[in-house]
């Protein structure tokens, strides 16, 4: 599904430089960056970096279109449902359905978002770490906000072009250090 990846994300190319424990996935909703939080323990790090994630990405056990892969654990978009149109998917279609015409509300995924990152925090407290947004929905909760960076530069890697990963890697050097 996926082509082979041209080129470095930042994550990568912090791991050329430093000693990385990445534990991030790809694509995954606050709430499953959250989960993994509950299972960590912080003071094992000298640095921590969370790529928050967007509030419009909800969570599923299960996405109905990745069911392999690196996608395999991602959460759920409506640009997923909207770019894959699969009519013969019946999870896609009853997802489609109810995402835009029953369960989707922005105010109750921002209060949900909002109460999950206070949690993450909270967790955070007391540990050198830095949250880093992208989208620019909700990135009032980032520590550097890289949403203008994203609308310049998309691209296949981390959703940045090669350029755009470099300004990401570049602006986290002075945290790493």
């Amino acid at each position: 599904m996926w082509q082979e990846i041209p080129y470095k994300g930042w994550p990568n190319l912090i791991a050329d430089s430093h000693k990385v424990d990445n534990v991030g996935q790809s694509a995954v909703s606050q709430y499953k960056i959250w989960k993994q939080f509950q299972h960590l323990d912080l003071s094992k790090y000298d640095k921590i970096i969370v790529s928050v994630s967007s509030y419009w990405r909800m969570y599923v056990q299960q996405h109905p279109i990745y069911k392999s892969g690196r996608l395999k654990h991602c959460d759920l978009m409506l640009m997923d449902l909207e770019t894959h149109n699969d009519w013969f998917n019946g999870s896609l279609r009853t997802a489609k359905g109810l995402f835009k015409y029953e369960f989707y509300d922005d105010q109750y995924l921002i209060d949900i978002y909002d109460m999950i990152t206070d949690r993450m925090r909270d967790k955070l407290k007391g540990t050198d770490h830095i949250l880093i947004g992208h989208t620019g929905n909700r990135t009032k909760h980032a520590d550097l906000d890289f949403s203008a960076l994203w609308k310049q530069e998309r691209g296949l890697v981390n959703h940045y072009t090669e350029k755009g990963n470099q300004k990401i890697f570049d602006s986290l050097q002075g945290f790493l250090k």
